[in-house]
């Protein structure tokens, strides 16, 4: 989980370039919820983030967990409910 998130990705230091190119991955759960689905979503996150690491692929998508209850100015300022 991004427990470090403004240091992370609100002041993260990137060139214009790389600002232009930036694309955050975010994966947004609630750690008391569904066990079966919670496994499952985060299965197929950390495949996605291994393939991309193995293929060399999307160099500019950085990913990250985010659990909504413990930030919830990010869910909150980004209209996330549910």
């Amino acid at each position: 989980m991004i427990e470090n998130y403004a240091e992370m990705i609100m002041d993260e230091t990137l060139t214009p370039e790389e600002d232009k190119e930036r694309i955050w991955f975010l994966i947004i759960t609630v750690a008391t919820g569904h066990p079966g689905v919670s496994k499952f979503i985060d299965h197929v996150f950390d495949a996605t983030y291994n393939y991309t690491l193995e293929k060399g692929e999307l160099p500019h998508v950085r990913f990250g967990r985010i659990d909504y209850s413990n930030v919830t100015s990010i869910t909150t300022k980004r209209a996330v409910w549910s």
